[in-house]
């Protein structure tokens, strides 16, 4: 399958539902452009991890087909190690591996550089080479806005740029695209090796943990107030 956009969508339980899985794994939806469902993304995390860490704890995402329930196949494991954040210090920076599911190979990994100003990450290859860069707006680290662009940079002197991940909740015509900010979209070049865009796809998770964690958990907890 040739792809050259990818939505992911964070499936929130709705009513008492909600108030239940407050300290639950994370699931998403993979989808693409034309709106088919194509993976699940399964998190697999310690209840200690999700009720005392919150979006600092570590995790892997399962990455299932969409298929028939007796002949899914799961093709990717996403894991990311436990960190912390900080505006103004480069300690315990985030790093996410991605890795085949059926063989167990490295594809690739995300490295957050430290940068007071904005969030900055490298993406590399699986022999640790950086391929491509992200880099997101200035001052969202700190001040967490409803919007976000982050812009996927070729590497080099003359960097360019190949592609985005936005998500974004503050107009109506957002929402309307993007679900009312449960919904990732990300674009790249559709002869991008596949490796790389398993790590981009990867990407999306991470930053949904990094700067909408919090966001997410107070609409759960809305939708269970409204619902009572």
């Amino acid at each position: 399958m040739r792809l050259d956009r990818l939505f992911v969508e964070h499936e929130l339980p709705a009513g008492i539902e909600a108030l239940r899985r407050l300290d639950n794994e994370r699931r998403y939806r993979v989808t693409t452009a034309e709106g088919e469902h194509i993976y699940s993304a399964i998190e697999e995390s310690s209840a200690c991890g999700r009720c005392c860490l919150g979006r600092h704890r570590d995790w892997d995402f399962h990455l299932v087909e969409q298929r028939p329930a007796t002949d899914r196949r799961e093709v990717l494991r996403i894991a990311r190690s436990r960190r912390c954040e900080s505006c103004f210090f480069p300690c315990c920076l985030q790093e996410m591996s991605v890795y085949d599911s059926a063989s167990g190979e490295l594809l690739g990994t995300l490295a957050q550089n430290w940068n007071a100003l904005r969030p900055s990450f490298s993406v590399r290859d699986a022999y640790g080479e950086p391929v491509l860069g992200l880099k997101g707006p200035l001052h969202l680290r700190c001040c967490g806005p409803r919007e976000l662009d982050f812009i996927i940079n070729s590497t080099g002197k003359q960097q360019s740029s190949v592609g985005v991940i936005t998500k974004k909740w503050s107009s109506d015509l957002a929402r309307s695209f993007f679900k009312d900010g449960q919904s990732i979209g990300i674009g790249f070049p559709v002869d991008l090796d596949v490796k790389i865009k398993a790590v981009l796809l990867g990407a999306c998770f991470l930053i949904d943990f990094m700067y909408f964690e919090d966001n997410d958990n107070g609409r759960r907890r809305n939708n269970h107030r409204s619902c009572s």
